[in-house]
């Protein structure tokens, strides 16, 4: 049996100041509001006519979302539009606009929310760059740790890197909230004509749910492949110049076997350009580039081979430092660990996007 639901005090006060205004189902936890127009060019976009497709004026989407602030988030709401004069439309092809019109907000929703990931990526990319040029100023003494030098290229390092955090999880998009509250508050949409009788309803809950759903699900594929992408460049940058200064020590070469030392750094190399080529990929495939994103499944999969030989040459790695003078210590670990972090995002990333562009 469903367990009854209950209100607790505060909220049983708002729902006795709201039944006021409008028409309260308790049992069913539904609010019932009524959207009084004269005439349906008050929510139409009379400047592009259609008779066969009107188009609805986005300001009644918003002043629908205005009016759940006011609303228990455990009630979900009926809208009913009272108009007097349709002026020939159809009620179910004004209801498809409506629909359509929810649609549009969700594809206007992922547009920013993939501008703000792209942004955000580009701010966190130059803050790593810069805490990294300053490690290595500091290392070789460029500059004196503790320096005004330092200390600004430290502030401005958390700036950047401030901001990308702040772009990405402390702005709310306006956009995502109306398209949300539209998807997982409303019930259903009436539409009555001047006495009140009802010409046509449509259920939106698994409508514009699934819908957002959907985008969210696949959202989150191109966002994880977006970060992993733009961690392998950082990686294959940053790799790259530590090798480069490791080779530049003339004290290195008096104690390598250079047969064995080029070799090694030849795939060292292979491999970073591979992990900014595939990073570019990732980028290009969240923009929905068509240059080099065609690239990204061989990375995807590439990666997948990458994981195993990373971990079984680091099982390889701790079974020689059992028998030998050297250890693998935490450095090697820390590598390995964040190659495969990015490399797993990286293919699960692209995955979850492949799947959902089957499913959809």
């Amino acid at each position: 049996m469903k367990k009854k639901f209950k209100l607790n005090e505060r909220e049983q006060e708002q729902i006795d100041l709201l039944k006021k205004y409008y028409e309260i189902d308790d049992e069913k936890r539904i609010i019932k509001v009524v959207l009084h127009y004269a005439s349906i060019d008050e929510i139409l976009l009379c400047d592009i006519e259609s008779i066969n497709h009107p188009q609805f004026d986005e300001s009644l989407l918003r002043k629908i979302s205005d009016l759940f602030a006011s609303f228990p988030l455990e009630y979900k709401v009926d809208i009913c539009l009272k108009i007097d004069d349709y002026k020939g439309y159809d009620p179910k092809d004004i209801n498809d606009a409506f629909l359509d019109k929810i649609k549009m907000f969700n594809y206007e929703t992922r547009k920013e929310t993939s501008h703000h990931w792209l942004v955000a990526s580009g701010l966190a990319f130059i803050s790593i760059i810069i805490m990294f040029v300053r490690i290595l100023l500091t290392e070789h003494e460029l500059i004196p740790s503790g320096s005004m030098i330092d200390e600004i290229l430290d502030i401005v390092s958390w700036v950047f890197l401030w901001e990308a955090v702040t772009i990405v999880f402390l702005s709310p998009s306006d956009l995502k909230q109306i398209s949300m509250k539209i998807a997982f508050r409303i019930a259903s949409v009436f539409y009555l004509d001047k006495d009140s009788k009802i010409l046509f309803f449509q259920k939106i809950d698994t409508i514009s749910k699934d819908a957002i759903l959907e985008t969210r699900r696949k959202a989150f594929g191109r966002a994880t492949l977006l970060c992993a992408g733009t961690a392998s460049i950082v990686t294959g940058v940053i790799s790259s110049i530590n090798l480069l200064i490791t080779m530049l020590d003339p004290e290195l070469w008096k104690i390598i076997d250079v047969a064995l030392f080029l070799p090694l750094v030849s795939v060292n190399f292979l491999l970073n350009i591979l992990f900014v080529i595939g990073g570019l990929a990732a980028v290009s495939y969240f923009q929905n580039r068509r240059s080099i994103q065609r690239f990204v499944p061989f990375f995807a999969y590439s990666f997948l081979i990458v994981d195993s030989i990373l971990i079984i040459g680091a099982i390889v790695a701790l079974v020689i430092s059992q028998f030998s003078s050297g250890s693998f210590g935490f450095t090697e670990f820390f590598s390995l660990l964040l190659s495969l972090v990015i490399s797993i995002a990286y293919s699960i990333g692209y995955f979850l996007t492949k799947r959902n562009k089957k499913h959809a």
